[in-house]
């Protein structure tokens, strides 16, 4: 793979240790940058989800066979589990963006992984635990329920048979 074709956004395979990941794109640095040689080309970031695993790549560590990595073409993008996933990503940004124009006079936190948005999304969570302290509720319990749901959700397959909830 050209890593100087892949741009920010992209979803890439990533295969590791034979474990194929699906990633997306979400930072590029510029070649010679990261004490890495210019001649390995850009390093790219990816990730499975903001916050979540990610990891780092260029052409020497491709070529070294610490990686394979290989472009998803978006039809391949449209699994029933991911139209799901989608869908609940949709209705959480459509609630972040009511509470961030709450209290910013009705204006958006602008695109999705920018700064505007990352301090949008980590006040909402701030003021979800003075909710639940409020409430009487344990936020770190519901947080690792939620975090559990969530990989069930993304990867299904990793938690057949866990009867955790």
């Amino acid at each position: 793979m050209d890593t100087y074709t892949l741009q920010v956004g992209d979803k890439v395979a990533v295969t590791r240790d034979g474990k194929r990941t699906e990633m997306t794109v979400w930072k590029i640095l510029e070649p010679g940058t990261a004490g890495r040689a210019r001649s390995a080309g850009p390093w790219i970031m990816a990730h499975v989800r903001p916050g979540g695993y990610g990891m780092g790549f260029d052409r020497e560590t491709i070529a070294a066979g610490f990686v394979t990595i290989e472009e998803i073409d978006e039809i391949e993008l449209v699994l029933e589990e991911q139209t799901d996933i989608e869908k609940a990503a949709d209705r959480a940004a459509e609630a972040l963006q009511h509470y961030y124009a709450e209290d910013n006079g009705g204006d958006s936190y602008g695109d999705e992984g920018s700064d505007e948005f990352a301090e949008a999304l980590q006040d909402l969570l701030s003021d979800l635990r003075h909710l639940a302290f409020r409430a009487g509720l344990d936020y770190l319990e519901i947080d690792e329920a939620a975090s559990r749901r969530y990989m069930e959700e993304i990867a299904p397959e990793d938690f057949e048979g866990d009867t955790k909830k």
